[in-house]
């Protein structure tokens, strides 16, 4: 792919599966080569795509599900859309699955960790963080009712937080400050 091409996906607001299981392959997603593919194409591109949605779907690669329904169909993984920058850090992290994902040279020193320019929802850490605080948030209702007291601040809901959220000792402390800022009013 020449400059232009990728500096046009890179300029892109969301990457499709599609697009983005096509680039992991080394394929232009607006021009896929359909028609006179490569020996393996289809493969591939499939087990591309596959890989990226199990990502998404264990939490390791930040997606945003298809607002349009007429345009997303689940069984076909078209219902998930990436940003190009979390898209591209995931696929450089595996490029032993993925060694013909283009280079994205402009994208070296954004991409990179350290970069003052870079804003907080491009961090992969506040990624994960933000989706277990808003686990704790929505299932925190139901888990409050089965304990059965007034309270359940104590020391059951940090078990909690560590053994279903996920969090560590450090981040379940915050998670519990945020959790009396939303229910304890």
């Amino acid at each position: 792919m020449n400059k232009n091409t990728i500096q046009k996906l890179v300029e892109r607001e969301l990457w499709s599966i599609e697009s983005f299981a096509l680039l992991s392959c080394g394929f232009d997603p607006d021009n896929p080569t359909k028609d006179d593919p490569p020996e393996n194409y289809y493969v591939e591109v499939n087990k591309a795509r596959d890989r990226i949605r199990e990502a998404a779907m264990a939490g390791q690669l930040d997606y945003i599900p298809e607002a349009d329904p007429a345009k997303s169909h689940q069984a076909y993984g078209t219902d998930l859309m990436f940003k190009p920058i979390n898209a591209i850090r995931w696929a450089r992290s595996k490029k032993n699955l993925f060694p013909d994902f283009p280079n994205f040279p402009n994208l070296n020193e954004s991409v990179g960790k350290g970069n003052p320019n870079n804003s907080l929802e491009d961090s992969e850490y506040w990624q994960t963080f933000k989706r277990q605080i808003e686990k704790a948030i929505s299932e925190f209702p139901s888990w409050r009712e089965k304990q059965g007291r007034a309270s359940p601040w104590g020391d059951e809901q940090g078990v909690w937080l560590t053994s279903t959220i996920g969090l560590n000792t450090k981040t379940r402390e915050v998670a519990k400050k945020v959790l009396r800022d939303v229910f304890d009013k």
